[in-house]
């Protein structure tokens, strides 16, 4: 077990910072806790919170009307990639 480990440590590379960043205003950033408090606020963004409603999932009863809406989607999606 002791080769693994230092084979796996000869052949991991340990990086140094991040690069620096540019705010909404232009202003650079090198700060770690600045660069840090900026992707965070960015991902806040765009993520959404959730409201515990579960969506609805439709069952099909019947296994041929799953299969022909099945054959549909796959048809458009070959035409889709052919252009």
């Amino acid at each position: 077990m002791d080769m693994f480990y230092k084979y796996v440590n000869q052949h991991v590379r340990h990086r140094n910072n991040a690069a620096a960043m540019i705010d909404g205003k232009g202003v650079v950033i090198t700060s770690d806790v600045q660069k840090a408090n900026m992707v965070n606020k960015y991902f806040a963004s765009v993520g959404i919170v959730d409201d515990g409603n579960t969506p609805e999932i439709l069952r099909c009863s019947n296994s041929a009307v799953f299969l022909n809406l099945l054959h549909l989607i796959s048809s458009l999606y070959c035409l889709q990639s052919k252009y």
